[in-house]
């Protein structure tokens, strides 16, 4: 009976305090998210600005019509969906890798030449 009696004790002890501790502000904080390791992180304004400028004038040399001011808006998405339809590529509206490659924008990969710029 001695031994049952101690076991539930220690298991009582076990529960029960985690939530004693919780209660004396002595908890961790949670953990931050990761953010991604993408390029346009590491970016200024300005410089996806200056960016998204050079892919409107690369969509408007391909028969686009847009404004080339770096700003990202439905004309543009638009206008990036119906490149990628008219070269084969899935018209996500977004800038993907082989969307860069194919605005020549981006190094690309061929298998008979390797990497190559467009």
């Amino acid at each position: 009976m001695k031994k049952y009696l101690s076991l539930g004790i220690a298991i009582g002890a076990l529960v029960i305090a985690p939530l004693a501790l919780a209660g004396n502000g002595t908890m961790t904080p949670a953990p931050k998210p990761m953010m991604h390791k993408m390029m346009h992180h590491k970016m200024s304004m300005a410089q996806r600005r200056a960016w998204l400028k050079k892919v409107q004038m690369a969509l408007n040399h391909h028969g686009a019509m847009l404004k080339a001011d770096g700003m990202w808006g439905p004309k543009t998405m638009m206008a990036i969906k119906s490149f990628q339809m008219k070269n084969g590529l899935k018209a996500t509206g977004h800038l993907n890798h082989m969307t860069l490659v194919k605005l020549g924008l981006m190094k690309g990969w061929s298998h008979k030449k390797g990497w190559h710029k467009k």
